[in-house]
């Protein structure tokens, strides 16, 4: 989108689902105009959640409406043709305090307007500075205004300003959703919302596919096994953690038992891992070949999977990974890998920050086979807890409550 656009210009004409859908689908609450704000669809574990309700609520029955301030062209995800799609602009970079401010009220406005104008029963955002962006910009709207945390807050320290906004305008919304019983506990105490819902992330399958495809087979070495990784490259996953316990592993293990570590994602700590896979002497050992959009491909050719991030808000790797049947490795961290793993059962859970335990668990995981089926067979155990469906029903269960507390029902 150009930065001469006006705000809200472009917008996909909506298209209703027909009703040929199994009965299954159909909502057991009264059809209702759903609104989602997100900033962009870019690559993301919120971008990605965002997609796969607004897709799931429209299959459903619901008139949705997905609001970004970037334009389609920067999309990740792909969401169902029955969405409607609304750029509101605002996305450009506007340097120095009072053009941002400007910019902000433009974003302000151009949300308050999309409400209005969609009639919305019920809008939800997604992430801090869009959830105070809502509590300001449907105030006295006939619409139900709710906040979507995706992180552990205090892992993700914000300005003093936004953390000011966070504490207060939280107090402005119908309803605050955090994705684990820290993160709920964390808002209650800490903001002014008046209720706080914990909701954690759905999984959906088949995973949605899109641009740009990876093949495993063409990157995977003959005769190797596969340690698979699934995230954005930043400082906060700790990969340079992961790529030095693997390398350390690989040197120990049989010489018929050889592994692959391939890192899917980008970000910007690309070029400090490839320096250190190069310090490492591991190019042909470990790979970086950038984000894939079909990654149950990926999933599907794994042979174990390793988080090992100082925190997350509700780690969507993970949690996909174990829905595809693949033995995980996770660190203990901040939040979400101790909702999904009961160590040694259906993964293994390891102490953050500890290197050797980390290098331990993967000397156990990649040397024993029979180790590995046995927690690839458990792995669904969590897992159908996070059906989209059942998740979605706790998100309905969400708005009729606060529809009724606001005699919208």
């Amino acid at each position: 989108m150009s930065a001469r656009q006006p705000l809200g210009q472009f917008q996909r004409p909506l298209r209703r689902e027909p009703g040929s859908h199994a009965s299954h689908e159909v909502p057991r609450i009264r059809r209702l105009n759903i609104g989602l704000l997100i900033p962009t669809l870019q690559s993301g574990g919120a971008e990605r959640v965002c997609s796969l309700l607004a897709s799931h609520w429209a299959r459903s029955g619901h008139h949705v409406t997905l609001m970004t301030f970037c334009d389609p062209s920067s999309d990740a995800f792909v969401v169902s043709p029955f969405v409607n799609r609304v750029v509101l602009g605002g996305a450009e970079v506007t340097p120095g305090l009072w053009r941002a401010a400007a910019k902000n009220l433009a974003r302000l406005r151009a949300v308050r307007s999309q409400i209005q104008r969609s009639e919305l029963d019920v809008t939800l955002s997604f992430m801090s500075v869009s959830n105070t962006l809502l509590a300001l910009a449907g105030r006295g709207l006939p619409t139900v205004c709710i906040g979507a945390e995706r992180t552990y807050p205090p892992a993700v320290p914000l300005p003093k300003l936004a953390k000011w906004a966070r504490w207060g305008l939280y107090g402005c919304l119908d309803a605050v959703v955090g994705l684990t019983e820290d993160s709920g506990r964390w808002l209650k105490q800490n903001t002014r919302a008046k209720s706080v819902a914990v909701i954690p992330n759905p999984v959906e399958l088949p995973l949605p596919s899109s641009t740009p495809v990876l093949d495993p087979r063409a990157l995977r070495r003959p005769g190797t096994h596969l340690l698979l990784a699934v995230g954005r490259l930043s400082a906060e996953k700790n990969y340079d953690h992961l790529i030095r316990a693997f390398v350390g592993v690989s040197k120990h293990l049989a010489p018929q038992n050889r592994w692959q570590l391939i890192v899917l994602g980008e970000g910007s700590e690309r070029s400090a891992l490839e320096a250190l896979i190069l310090q490492l002497n591991a190019h042909d050992r470990v790979l970086l070949p950038g984000r894939a959009g079909n990654a149950a491909d990926w999933y599907r050719a794994a042979d174990a999977f390793a988080l090992t991030s100082a925190f997350e808000g509700y780690p969507n790797g993970l949690l996909e990974a174990l829905a595809h049947g693949v033995a995980c490795v996770a660190c203990d961290c901040l939040t979400g890998p101790r909702e999904l793993i009961h160590d040694g059962v259906n993964g293994l859970l390891v102490k953050p920050d500890s290197p050797a335990d980390l290098e331990a668990a993967l000397t156990r995981m990649m040397g024993d086979a029979a180790l590995r089926k046995r927690l690839a067979d458990q792995a669904d155990i969590t897992i159908r807890a996070h059906d989209i469906a059942m998740i979605s029903q706790k998100w309905e269960a969400v708005f009729v409550q606060a529809l009724a507390m606001k005699g919208l029902a």
